[in-house]
């Protein structure tokens, strides 16, 4: 039997064909390519919304997420730095009064 690409038949039984595709325990993020369902054979993954694969080791997944913020917690993001903070919640009684997130939220 031949499988797809990134689909493996593990238990030799063709009707249900290739039934297990690469590895799900990929931290924060999705196996996309793969030589077997084993972790330790992911050779590419896709982080998830706001995380990032910093170190490019698969086997630790998207261990990075948006960066801290002054007063405030960064909750969007295009990178793990500070300059990719696209949105901010800010800590009681804080505010993003110049609308920019990367700086993070202001005085009372």
């Amino acid at each position: 039997m031949t499988c797809a690409d990134n689909y493996f038949d593990v238990d030799g039984d063709a009707t249900n064909g290739c039934e297990i595709s690469c590895a799900e325990e990929v931290i924060d993020g999705t196996c996309t390519s793969c030589s077997s369902p084993t972790l330790g054979d992911c050779a590419a993954i896709e982080c998830d919304k706001n995380t990032f694969n910093i170190d490019n080791n698969i086997t630790n997944g998207c261990e990075v997420g948006c960066s801290a913020v002054p007063q405030g917690i960064c909750t969007a993001c295009t990178n793990d730095t500070a300059t990719g903070c696209t949105a901010v919640t800010c800590d009681v009684n804080k505010f993003n009064t110049n609308n920019d997130a990367i700086d993070g939220c202001e005085g009372e």
